[in-house]
């Protein structure tokens, strides 16, 4: 992803009335899965070993360990979990192993220190299996201050971001909230201010095919996944009594590739450059001028706009390869050698009798 993503039309969308027609219509499409047992189904599916490890730089050096379950018996012999494998102060700040200690806020750790304990479970598990070609760092610095890169003014409590790009809405992997313990996680406020951050994150990013967002609660944490079709809500866990799920996800969420945590395959950044790219069929890479339009609508087609530049002899070629080559010739009447396109997408409810797609094609 570009460090400063072009975009052309960006609606301002802070204001009460469409923030409330957006919690509004996000309640409606909402389903929760209950009990605790489909929360650690699911952690344990999403963190599956070959998920979390797959992007290693030494992934066949067989002097190091390769599974979540092999790297917490390390950690118990480091102190890191004791005897009930619930996590230590060696590795999570004394603070943070117990809350109600004098500097904490109304018993809520306060959001500075989660990071610290979120990066540390991270850079561990890299000492013992070696570098990784992805790499992401959690971050509370903008808790207090307005984080940039959207038309909104929100300050989200922790954001995760790759490490090589700058702490920006259009950069981010994943947020979470936090609120301190005792707090009703099925209180329709607080899904109401995630869903907010989702609807950000998804207005700030033309990539986003879902998002997922953290929720804290003390020592307990669960997390919500939001799409173009609704979300899910999952039930809460103990960050120490499911320190293996808290782990899972922890690691899933920082090491795991990139179209495993909700960003289109097909929209492609060259390492080497700011430059991004659009993956297709007949024409490979294109390079992606302008994003024109993102929809800021968290739930619904969510249309993303976008503008490329493509020689005329490419899309003659193209046009000749499709099955209605000869018919779309017509569009190369008058057209410069080098020609402006706009490329749009959608997501597609396929059960819907007529889509998009089939009307053009017709």
């Amino acid at each position: 992803m570009d460090k400063v993503q072009s975009r052309g039309i960006i609606a301002k969308t802070d204001n009460d009335e469409y923030q409330n027609q957006v919690v509004a219509q996000a309640r409606k499409l909402k389903a929760d899965l209950q009990p605790r047992d489909v929360t650690r189904r699911i952690i344990q599916e999403l963190g599956r070993d070959e998920v979390l490890f797959q992007n290693l730089v030494w992934p066949e050096d067989p002097t190091r360990p390769r599974c979540v379950k092999e790297i917490l018996k390390i950690f118990r012999v480091k102190g890191f979990l004791d005897q009930n494998n619930h996590w230590t102060p060696a590795i999570a700040c004394q603070i943070l192993h117990n809350p109600t200690t004098p500097h904490a806020v109304k018993g809520q750790v306060p959001k500075i220190l989660w990071p610290i304990f979120l990066n540390r479970l991270v850079e561990e598990v890299l000492t013992l299996l070696g570098p990784s070609h992805i790499h992401r760092k959690w971050s509370a610095e903008y808790c207090q201050k307005v984080l940039p890169g959207s038309a909104e003014d929100r300050k989200p409590d922790i954001i995760l971001v790759d490490s090589d790009l700058p702490e920006d809405w259009r950069n981010l992997t994943t947020i979470g909230e936090m609120k301190k313990s005792g707090v009703d996680i099925k209180n329709p406020l607080w899904y109401d201010e995630v869903a907010k951050r989702a609807n950000t994150m998804y207005a700030s990013q033309d990539s986003r095919t879902f998002a997922p967002v953290l929720q804290f609660l003390g020592a307990q944490f669960t997390f919500v996944f939001f799409d173009r079709g609704g979300s899910v809500c999952l039930d809460v866990l103990g960050i120490h009594e499911d320190s293996e799920e808290y782990f899972r996800l922890v690691l899933y969420l920082s090491l795991a590739h990139r179209g495993l945590l909700g960003f289109d395959p097909t929209i492609v950044h060259d390492p080497n450059s700011d430059i991004r790219f659009i993956q297709t069929k007949h024409f490979g890479k294109v390079p992606i001028d302008m994003v024109l339009f993102i929809s800021n609508n968290l739930n619904g087609r969510g249309t993303v706009v976008r503008r490329v530049t493509l020689p005329k002899d490419q899309i003659n070629q193209a046009l000749r390869n499709g099955p209605n080559g000869e018919a779309l010739q017509k569009w190369l009447k008058g057209m410069a050698d080098m020609e402006s396109i706009v490329v749009k997408d959608t997501w597609l409810d396929l059960a819907t009798p007529h889509t998009e797609g089939m009307v053009f094609r017709a």
